[in-house]
This record gives structure tokens, sequence and C-alpha cells, in this order.
């Protein structure tokens, strides 16, 4: 079974810039459990996923926190390739998110 892809994806920013382009989540799956995600790569200064158990979602499109299970900040070399795989195995019907913080 593959996780469930969240539908929104949201930018965080203090400071729009002309030149700042969020990630686009391209595809999810999973590998022996454990989740995996291509997107976009984007010009950014930090670039997270979240893993959630449900869809909720708070005004600034985050899932709620108390739906949160996963939360991890990619490496400079996930976040330039697009390709994230996650070290830990976790429930399959969880949903993923990935936002970043544009430079």
């Amino acid at each position: 079974m593959a996780i469930a892809a969240a539908i929104a994806i949201v930018a965080l920013s203090l400071v729009p810039s002309a030149a700042a382009v969020p990630p686009t989540l391209l595809t999810v799956g999973s590998k022996a459990l454990h989740p995996t995600a291509t997107f976009s790569p984007p010009k950014s200064a930090d670039v997270v996923i979240q893993i959630a158990n449900k869809p909720d979602r708070a005004s600034n499109g985050e899932f709620l926190s108390e739906n949160v299970k996963e939360f991890d900040l990619l490496a400079d070399s996930e976040v330039q390739s697009g390709r994230w795989l996650y070290e830990f195995q976790i429930d399959p019907r969880h949903l993923l998110r990935v936002a970043a913080r544009l430079a």
C-alpha cells in the first residue's frame, strides 16, 4: 500500500522573492515501508517533509500538529536532487506534505 500524497504544496516565506520557487511534489511512494518522494528542486533555504495520519489542515496549509507523526528537514543533497527517502519505516496509510522556506 503506497503512502497517500497530500494535494496542496505550501511554501513558507517571510519575504517573497521573484526568484523564489516552491517545491512541487511529483511522486510519493515507499520502499519496504520507508516513504519516498520526488519533487521539483526549489530555490529554498530549508525544505521539510511532514507526514500525518489525517489530512486536516491549519489556515497556513500545514497539517494540524496533533496529526503530524513525522517531520524531516531535508539535507542539501536531497533538496538539490529532488529525491527523498526516509530512514524510518512508517505506516503506509499516512499523508505526506513537502514545504519550503523560500530564499
